[in-house]
């Protein structure tokens, strides 16, 4: 069945492949003072959960944005960290990726699938939810759409590190707010914590699954 999502999921539609692009956009947003933060781009299936009177509701696939696939008995399948309930009667929209650790497919799945996208992206669309269980798949949390809970606020870095604190499986996230700091982060892929094992940019940073990503994400914080 066809959801519609409460606010939209935009696509990114900058994209930065050499430093002068990244400097241009830098300076655009407000230059040195400016705080920016970086996380990393997993490369994942896009799916939003919703919470209702702080219960958790329903599951579904990005779409076009606007309109997705509602996948909730899939997602209760997952191996994603995430808590049944939020405080004070919230609602919350709450946005992540649906990935799996380079490890587990490189020992479970690389015979079935030729990368770990292909994987989570034909595993999340079974018919069938029992069919998710024991693949590996876990979503990971790290932006928030249409929310009425008073803790979250303008500061994009303290609502992830909020997500977290309410259970959320996360990712992680580093601040900059000058033009050297970012540069560094960048071009130290997040200071080392997405390497390149066999040929795939993978997260191995410790206390996280090891997600495969396609980039960073780099947002004013505010």
């Amino acid at each position: 069945p066809k959801f519609e999502h409460k606010s939209p999921l935009l696509s990114i539609d900058r994209k930065a492949k050499d430093m002068e692009s990244l400097k241009d956009f830098f300076e655009k947003c407000g230059g040195e003072g400016t705080t920016f933060i970086v996380e990393p781009k997993l490369d994942g299936i896009t799916c939003n959960i919703n919470y209702e009177d702080g219960r958790f509701v329903n599951a579904a696939t990005r779409g076009n944005g606007y309109v997705g696939d509602l996948i909730t008995k899939q997602f209760q399948n997952t191996d994603t960290v995430y808590p049944k309930n939020t405080p004070d009667n919230t609602d919350i929209e709450i946005r992540g990726e649906a990935i799996i650790p380079f490890d587990y497919f490189k020992k479970k799945l690389s015979k079935d699938y030729s990368n770990p996208r292909n994987a989570v992206s034909g595993i999340m669309r079974q018919v069938e939810p029992k069919e998710v269980k024991d693949k590996g798949v876990q979503v990971m949390f790290y932006d928030l759409g249409r929310y009425n809970y008073n803790d979250f606020g303008d500061s994009d870095l303290e609502n992830i590190s909020k997500i977290k604190k309410l259970g959320f499986q996360s990712v992680p996230v580093m601040k900059a707010t000058s033009w050297e700091e970012l540069k560094n982060i960048v071009s130290t892929h997040l200071d080392n914590q997405i390497q390149q094992i066999d040929g795939f940019n993978v997260l191995a940073s410790e206390g996280y699954p090891q997600a495969v990503c396609d980039g960073l994400v780099i947002k004013v914080d505010s």
